[in-house]
């Protein structure tokens, strides 16, 4: 996983394909995006912002999406940067089930937090699994 030039002019990408969706490697893709992110032109605070919705949606697919099996799934995160638009997206994508969100006071609130944290979210969930895309602008 590489960092994008500073002066990179058209989309760079970074893809982590078929993750595991454990704790272990959530916190790992977390690291790893952190630090993708520090090349970009969003400021500390985006870019924590930043990493922190990704986070929810990848902790919402470890412990949602496959709670009904007894296999460990996969998870896929897919970042697109345009330094020239000043422009990221972001989704990430499982093969499991949708599990209703019930929020509660302590728990159940990742997707107003992706929600809040970005300029834009949307949430897609089929039979074949759920997608959360996520937009930002510098």
């Amino acid at each position: 996983m590489s960092s994008p030039p500073a002066h990179e002019a058209g989309p760079v990408e970074w893809v982590i394909s078929n993750a595991p969706a454990d704790p272990s490697h959530a916190s790992a893709i977390r690291r790893a995006l952190a630090e993708w992110l520090s090349a970009t032109a969003f400021t500390e605070q985006t870019r924590y912002d930043i990493t922190l919705a990704v986070y929810e949606a990848v902790a919402n697919a470890v412990e949602h999406a496959y709670r009904d099996r007894t296999v460990t799934g996969t998870m896929t995160v897919h970042a697109a940067y345009s330094a020239a638009q000043g422009a990221l997206q972001v989704s990430v994508s499982d093969d499991g089930t949708w599990q209703q969100p019930t929020p509660t006071p302590l728990r159940g609130n990742g997707i107003p937090l992706m929600t809040a944290l970005s300029n834009d979210t949307s949430i897609d969930h089929t039979h074949r699994g759920t997608s959360v895309l996520m937009n930002w602008i510098v």
